[in-house]
């Protein structure tokens, strides 16, 4: 079975301890939705809105599933939009 890992930790930034970080440009709502499968990309979309269940679950089906391996499970983090029935 091949693992599909959704919303990766993120590996580098710089604020102070409890402070957001920044960058140098204010994209304003950004999230990113993708999906890793043998350490490969194979998926991401990029969001310019809030994230809800509903939306999520869309994304996953219309999106996420007709580009996974058949026989594949999925680890995802606590995010609330996440709990949510798919």
């Amino acid at each position: 079975m091949k693992v599909v890992l959704l919303d990766t930790p993120k590996t580098h930034s710089c604020s102070d301890k409890g402070k957001r970080c920044y960058g140098s440009h204010d994209w304003g709502r950004t999230n990113a939705l993708g999906a890793l499968v043998d350490q490969a990309i194979i998926e991401i979309s990029l969001i310019f809105c809030s994230v809800n269940t509903d939306f999520f679950a869309s994304w996953v089906q219309q999106i996420l599933l007709p580009n996974i391996p058949k026989e594949s499970g999925s680890v995802m983090n606590n995010a609330a939009f996440q709990k949510g029935k798919l």
